[in-house]
């Protein structure tokens, strides 16, 4: 029988970064609420509807990641790295698919959605033009949930804290800026509360994924590859010598 031992402290350093990360989507709803509160009635209103409306595709992408999350975290549980690239891999030319399988939804078919169920023409008009911009952070939406997954998936959370809140900060900033024309930038309205929530979710992605290079400075695959280079980064080095491959995996995870 195997006995295990974990403190209620070591729990709640691996759960509450997961807490924060669960509420990215719900941090960028709120704040841009905020700010479109101050512009009038009809921006609120369009933001409110465009923004569940954009939460039900992110909801789509996070069922999956969870999935991938499963995986890695058996692979990990098992001692099994070297597979844990390969579930990483997959994860991510399926989410490749699946954001642009959504994101062709929502460029294509949003005008005819939105009209169905918003009555106003004011809002529906409103509506549109935050979506205009916000259609396509769910590409970045889509690898943000397959990293968080990674790193949920082997207990290193900590990245996932990093990322929140750098997307907070950087949806506050470009809110201010963007919708009332603040730091020399143009006055956009509800169009610049969507444009800060995809300059925020883009900031997220890039903060995990720097994260992650920063961590492997050693790489050196073959450019032949075919596969995307954060999937051949990973896969290299996750697969590259197994007989110290726990050894280089504490290192992976030791800084966080």
């Amino acid at each position: 029988m195997i006995k295990t031992t974990v403190s209620n402290r070591e729990i709640w350093r691996i759960a509450y970064p997961i807490m924060l990360g669960n509420l990215a989507q719900t941090i960028i709803t709120f704040t841009d609420t905020a700010f479109l509160g101050h512009l009038g009635t009809i921006e609120l209103s369009a933001s409110m509807m465009a923004g569940l409306y954009y939460f039900v595709f992110t909801t789509l992408a996070m069922g999956f990641a969870i999935g991938i999350q499963i995986f890695i975290a058996r692979r990990y549980g098992e001692g099994n790295f070297s597979k844990i690239g390969v579930v990483f891999q997959h994860g991510a030319l399926f989410v490749l698919g699946l954001g642009l399988l959504l994101f062709s939804i929502l460029f294509f078919f949003s005008h005819r959605l939105l009209h169905v169920i918003i009555e106003s023409e004011n809002i529906y008009g409103a509506a549109n033009e935050y979506l205009k911009f916000r259609q396509f952070g769910i590409m970045f939406v889509v690898f943000n949930f397959l990293f968080r997954s990674f790193y949920v998936g082997i207990s290193s959370t900590q990245v996932i804290t990093f990322s929140t809140i750098i997307m907070a900060v950087v949806n506050i900033f470009f809110d201010w800026a963007l919708i009332f024309g603040h730091v020399g930038l143009p006055e956009m309205g509800i169009g610049g509360a969507a444009l800060a929530s995809l300059l925020a979710e883009i900031t997220a992605l890039a903060q995990m994924a720097a994260r992650f290079d920063g961590r492997h400075p050693q790489g050196g695959l073959s450019k032949h590859d075919p596969a995307p280079v954060l999937v051949r980064c990973l896969v290299h080095l996750l697969c590259h010598d197994r007989e110290d491959g726990r050894d280089r995996h504490r290192r992976f995870i030791g800084s966080s």
